[in-house]
């Protein structure tokens, strides 16, 4: 007996020489790191971002940053890494670039997820108000579909997760997985312009639309005498006088078909929009293992990131597929409901841009 308990003993203390040499060699590493002296192709392969880019969030976060014995550009390229490769937390320790412990990796990610939510996602996650960007908007959206006035488009977008701990009947959608459905607007340069990612997956686009803050900014911009900007959505949102939805899928009316089709390949901006974010950061393809509250940050971060991308002119490229039709779409799960409405101003004027598309075509 005596024998068995010295040699658990003798074998725990390996263990702990072992775990402690190991702490040693990453700190060792980590601090003869520095990823900013990686190729800049290497770089934004690796976190997403450019260097430029890298370095605004730091200079933008140091200030605010508590100091820690793991250097400020180590934890945020570790972060970056997370969003960019969805790798999970386990396989940071053997990244030679981080050498990091998997808790030590956990804390930092929770910490560097709440700072980049402060501090980054303001600044670049804002609507679209610069009257110069709205003019180029609507020009973009007349010449390239035929349809006028547009300042963006609107669609949902379910980012998987685990089986919340508390109220999960909320998160299970339609596919049958736990998710969460995140708002997205977008502009015409595939700029996301706004997000919300509060909502759970069993909510219905329109829901998370309506009870979105984001609604009432375009509601008070319409009350406000702006009468002439437009976000287009799918069939799943109702028909406003700043909404543009399509006809419903029964019409046969050869200038609401018409419509309809020239109002599809306009809104496959906000999905090819959505691809793109996705296919810069693997995490939004893949479960999260987080509670929903850390997701919803996540979603955010990452949109705030995507813009950033876009500013600095971070290439993605990424196999373009054919969208499905109206007649065809189901997507994300969505159920085939058409919620048009009776708002008078809104119908005249898609009833007049059908018209106007049906004359063009003749």
């Amino acid at each position: 007996m005596a024998f068995v308990m010295l040699t658990s003993l003798l074998l725990l203390e390996e263990k702990q020489e072992e775990l402690q040499k190991n702490r040693v060699k990453r700190r060792i590493l980590r601090d003869s790191s520095n990823p900013l002296e990686l190729a800049e192709s290497k770089f934004v392969e690796y976190f997403g971002l450019n260097k430029v880019g890298f370095e605004w969030i730091l200079n933008t976060i140091k200030p605010h940053y508590k100091h820690t014995t793991i250097p400020l550009p180590i934890q945020l390229a570790a972060t970056l890494r997370f969003f960019t490769a969805g790798i999970c937390q386990q396989h940071v320790e053997d990244d030679s670039v981080f050498s990091l412990g998997r808790t030590t990796f956990c804390k930092t990610l929770n910490k560097m997820i709440s700072i980049l939510e402060e501090m980054v996602c303001p600044h670049w996650l804002q609507p679209l108000t610069d009257s110069e960007e709205i003019l180029k908007s609507k020009k973009y959206f007349r010449d390239s579909y035929g349809i006028p006035d547009v300042i963006g488009c609107i669609d949902g977008c379910h980012i998987k997760l685990t089986k919340p701990t508390t109220n999960d009947d909320l998160y299970y959608n339609r596919c049958g997985q736990y998710s969460i459905n995140a708002m997205i607007i977008c502009d015409y340069k595939m700029n996301i312009r706004a997000v919300d990612a509060t909502r759970p997956g069993s909510s219905e686009d329109s829901f998370v639309w309506n009870h979105s803050q984001h609604k009432d900014f375009y509601k008070s911009r319409y009350e406000n005498h702006d009468c002439d900007s437009w976000l287009l959505a799918d069939a799943a949102y109702k028909l406003e006088p700043y909404v543009l939805t399509p006809y419903n899928d029964l019409v046969t009316d050869a200038a609401q078909l018409n419509f309809n089709k020239a109002h599809a390949k306009a809104r496959n901006v906000v999905r090819l929009t959505i691809e793109i974010l996705k296919s810069r950061f693997k995490c939004l393809s893949k479960r999260l293992r987080y509670k929903p509250s850390k997701v919803a940050k996540i979603i955010h971060i990452s949109c705030a990131l995507h813009n950033m991308c876009n500013f600095y002119n971070v290439k993605q490229s990424i196999r373009i597929k054919r969208f499905k039709s109206d007649e065809e779409d189901e997507l994300e799960c969505k159920e085939r409901i058409f919620k048009d409405s009776t708002n008078k101003v809104a119908r005249k004027y898609r009833d007049k841009i059908a018209q106007r598309l049906l004359i063009e075509c003749a």
